[in-house]
């Protein structure tokens, strides 16, 4: 185990500690699932030494994505379809007095790189 407010495990979302924090820990209770936005995952293990226990054990299983990321939303615009997975929609319209730049339909697809991946760029409202 590891000693409570003396001994932090750091989870970062990319290749180092300059990455995204998904959370640092203390304790042995890790949360059940604990996901990446990419292939990378950086871990950091920090004590002060000052006891000697047994540590931790870790596994992990890498799962590939079946759905994309959320889009996002645009300014002076709204968003309709909440589903990212591989074949959904989301529609993009403008309010009222504004002009839609790009397509208004993103449908998620599976990238060349097999990654999720929407089909076009955010459209924006001009």
């Amino acid at each position: 185990s590891i000693e409570p407010n003396y001994d932090f495990l750091y989870i970062y979302d990319g290749p180092d500690s300059n990455s995204p924090l998904i959370g640092s820990f203390q304790d042995s209770k890790l949360p059940e699932r604990i996901e990446s936005s990419s292939n990378n995952m950086h871990l950091a293990f920090r004590s002060d030494g000052s006891v000697s226990f047994t540590g931790f054990h870790l596994e992990y299983k890498a799962k590939l994505r079946e759905s994309c990321f959320d889009p996002g939303n645009i300014m002076n615009g709204t968003r309709l379809g909440m589903d990212y997975k591989l074949g959904s929609t989301v529609t993009y319209y403008c309010d009222a007095g504004y002009v839609l730049q790009g397509y208004s339909t993103l449908t998620c697809i599976m990238g060349d790189d097999g990654r999720p991946g929407w089909n076009r760029a955010l459209p924006s409202c001009h």
